[in-house]
């Protein structure tokens, strides 16, 4: 235990010799965990937790190529396609991402959004925090619209 005591206060007797050193690598030390711990914090979020509904193991995304590469929209036709012809999944929800005008105070903001179909969050599973839930049908163009903005 001694040799152990006395290593440890030569290396601290040597740090202090040496400022410029010791700054340098408490530093590098320092960076070298903060990534570290940036890099597991993205890993963990993204990949290594559980998605945040139930069943998660059973939700797949479907994506169409187009020239611009995959990612493409489905049209409102063919999403109604996939739902009346699919044996396979048990529901299909839409959530097309786009972008809006918001005019607020001040100079409009172009913001990006993300639209839902009306079962989009009973097939997950979820219920919204505020508010109600989607009526069935209440997508169509037709029907009164339904919110503050109606």
């Amino acid at each position: 235990m001694t040799n152990i005591l006395r290593d440890v206060a030569y290396g601290f007797r040597s740090l202090r010799r040496t400022p410029a050193f010791t700054i340098l690598s408490l530093v590098t030390i320092a960076l070298g965990i903060a990534a570290s711990t940036a890099i597991f914090s993205m890993v963990n979020g993204a990949l290594l937790k559980p998605l945040p509904y139930a069943a998660d193991d059973r939700v797949i995304r479907l994506q169409q190529p187009t020239a611009a590469g995959p990612g493409g929209a489905f049209s409102v036709v063919e999403v109604k396609d996939y739902r009346g012809l699919t044996q396979v999944f048990e529901g299909v929800a839409e959530y097309p991402s786009m972008p809006f005008q918001f005019y607020g105070k001040g100079e409009p903001q172009r913001v990006q959004t993300g639209v839902v179909s009306d079962n989009f969050f009973k097939l997950l599973g979820v219920r919204p925090v505020l508010g109600r839930d989607f009526g069935p049908g209440e997508e169509e163009i037709d029907r009164p619209r339904a919110g503050w903005w109606a």
